[in-house]
């Protein structure tokens, strides 16, 4: 399915449904656990990529519970950073917790 995605130089750009989760997967192996310094996709804290049009959900999950907090912002901002550089990605939220879920491209 190929959803045609408004720009704003008024071009339209043609998202891939199946290769724009592809994408996604690219851009979050480039974000790295700050401890253990490896991609969190390496690590297994990616759980489920959701693609609605031009919002991308993002769930994953802290190490352990007691994770630092600036270990989770960093984490979550850094996946909000790299997964909004897709161009038909519009708009960007997070929201991070242990087991957490981090929501890009919905209001928090």
């Amino acid at each position: 399915m190929v959803l045609p995605l408004p720009l704003k130089n008024r071009e339209v750009l043609k998202v891939d449904k199946a290769n724009a989760r592809d994408e996604v997967y690219r851009q979050l192996a480039e974000v790295y656990d700050p401890e253990l310094d490896q991609p969190l996709t390496e690590l297994g804290f990616i759980g489920d990529v959701r693609i609605a049009g031009e919002k991308v959900t993002v769930r994953f999950r802290l190490p352990t519970y007691w994770c630092a907090a600036n270990f989770a912002y960093m984490m979550a901002s850094d996946i909000r950073e790299r997964v909004s550089e897709l161009a038909w990605v519009k708009t960007e939220a997070t929201h991070a917790t242990p087991n957490a879920r981090l929501v890009t491209g919905a209001p928090c």
